[in-house]
């Protein structure tokens, strides 16, 4: 099955790098460590975020990212998943998108104000989270 590179996608060695990250992750964890559903949701929502482009629709990746602080809640809630590596997980699920997102736990130093992003409710509910 081909897939059409959205116009305006950067893909860059870090957001390359993360998906690799993700997806050997997928592969070598333990069945306890994820039920079948949250595997599939992971390769799903990683995926979408590669694949998606600063002039993505922001209420599809919002969408996808508040779907993923609702898993990294859970996973941390079911104690099988100690808060480094949901952390972890986190980061590169969030590192797959556009540079546009920005970093969920690290302001631009170079912004004189923070500039809210899309995602920028999704980051807040996942500091606390984690």
């Amino acid at each position: 099955m081909e897939r059409a590179i959205p116009r305006g996608l950067h893909m860059t060695p870090e957001r390359a790098r993360a998906y690799g990250a993700v997806m050997r992750m997928l592969r070598v964890l333990s069945p306890s460590k994820l039920q079948p559903a949250q595997r599939e949701y992971l390769r799903t929502a990683a995926d979408a975020l590669v694949f998606s482009s600063a002039q993505t629709d922001d209420q599809d990746v919002r969408a996808t990212l508040d779907n993923l602080a609702s898993l990294a809640r859970t996973l941390l809630d079911s104690g099988s998943w100690p808060k480094s590596q949901v952390r972890w997980l986190m980061d590169d699920m969030w590192a797959c998108g556009p540079a546009s997102l920005g970093d969920p736990a690290v302001p631009d130093p170079r912004a004189s104000e923070p500039t809210p992003t899309p995602a920028a409710d999704t980051a807040r509910d996942l500091e606390r989270a984690l």
